[in-house]
């Protein structure tokens, strides 16, 4: 899978919404850093699908300040792909 925001961990291919939450709401990745203390490069891989691991801290920060109660919102689990 070459889809960006993608993270595969534990077999599971996750994609991060943080790009279309950024443009919905019409912030910088260096704004939400600022605002959230997140780093910036930690939001930058976030968005790009770079990280190896996904901390839930910052889903928990980035939840918080766009006031996000439902991980659906922030987070898709994909179908496997059959190799």
């Amino acid at each position: 899978m070459t889809m960006r925001n993608v993270y595969h961990q534990n077999g599971n291919n996750i994609r991060i919404k943080l790009t279309d939450i950024l443009k919905e709401r019409g912030y910088t990745q260096m704004r939400l850093a600022q605002e959230t203390g997140i780093r910036p490069n930690a939001i930058s891989q976030l968005t790009a699908g770079f990280r190896k691991q996904i901390h839930l801290e910052h889903i928990e920060k980035i939840m918080k300040h766009f006031d996000i109660t439902d991980f659906n919102e922030i987070l898709e689990i994909l179908p496997e792909e059959n190799e």
